[in-house]
Formats: structure tokens, sequence, C-alpha cells
């Protein structure tokens, strides 16, 4: 048996001169050469680039593909630290929770800005910017529920007497359908 070790059975050259390269920062350098194949497209870290459907970018020197609800999930997930002031974020707090997903901020740095609107004047502009959008929110909701229900309507529901009725939102009229749309849309103009 010769004098190889383990090591080199399981790793080939390629494989060991590709892992030297990354760990010295040299992310494009090549491991082997090829002949005949002229690549069109080079690619460098950092950039993002669609192929076959799906989206890649180069990170670390490693070529991976971007999943579809990447930026859903980087839009909701709570880092450690506030991104303001560096401080950690309780992630057991359900405060902390709500104020950076609505600010993306800790509820440190939200007190800090509303004083400041307040010192300078402008929270009450703040806070009714803040109001109408949430009213807002609230009649989309609506609205999208009243939609549901024309078009589904519920199975069941148990009325006050304790009865199981089912309704049909196929049975409103469209006058009534109308009324109820039109009281939304009033709502929010007059937001």
């Amino acid at each position: 048996m010769s004098k190889e070790t383990l090591l080199n059975r399981q790793f080939t050259e390629r494989e060991v001169q590709r892992m030297r390269n990354i760990v010295m920062d040299k992310h494009g350098d090549k491991t082997r050469s090829q002949i005949g194949y002229e690549n069109i497209q080079q690619h460098n870290e950092g950039d993002v680039w669609e192929e076959n459907g799906k989206t890649w970018t180069i990170k670390n020197g490693i070529k991976r593909s971007i999943p579809k609800l990447s930026s859903f999930k980087q839009a909701y997930h709570m880092p450690l630290i506030c991104p303001t002031c560096k401080t950690h974020l309780d992630h057991k707090s359900e405060l902390t929770k709500h104020m950076y997903k609505l600010f993306h901020k800790c509820p440190k740095c939200v007190a800090e800005m509303e004083s400041q609107l307040k010192f300078e004047g402008k929270f009450e502009e703040y806070a009714k910017n803040q109001w109408k959008s949430n009213m807002v929110g609230i009649l989309d909701n609506m609205e999208g529920e009243f939609d549901d229900f024309i078009k589904h309507g519920f199975e069941k529901h148990m009325s006050e007497e304790g009865e199981v009725e089912t309704w049909n939102g196929n049975n409103l009229t469209i006058e009534q359908i109308k009324e109820v749309k039109d009281w939304i849309k009033t709502q929010k103009e007059q937001l």
C-alpha cells in the first residue's frame, strides 16, 4: 500500500485547489482549464442574474440560488441588534416584535423618534397619518372579506339562539352589494 493519506483519497486536486482559492479570497480563480468552450457570461462576487427561471448570485465565491420569498423573509426577519442604535433586540418581548414589524427599529428608537417629532411640533401630523394608514388597512381587509363572502359565503354560522344557520353570499341583491361597497368607498374618501 502506498503512503497515500486518507485526505488525499477523499478530495481531488481540483477540490483542494478550490478550497485554497476560497480561503485566500481568490473566489474567481480557476481550478482547471477547459478547451473548446468559451463562457460568454462572467459573473463576479455580488452579481445577481436570472438563469433557467431562477435568480442566482455569487456569495463568498459560491454560486447560490435566491429563493423567491427571500425579500419577504428579509422584510419580516428581526435581527439580533437594532439597525438604528445597535443595541440587542429582545426576541421574547411582544413590544419589541411589534415595533420592529412596524418601524424596523427597537422600542427605544421609536420612542426617541416620536419624542423628536413632538419637540419639532410634527407629532400630530405623524399620528394622523399613522391612524389613517391603519384605517385604510382595516377598510381594505373588510372589503376583501366582503368580496370573499359574496363569492363563497359561509358554510355555517351559529346564531344568538344557538341554532346553526347556513349563510350564502349569493343571496344578496345587487343593491345590497352596491350599498356596502359604496359605504366602504365613502369611508376611505372621508379619511
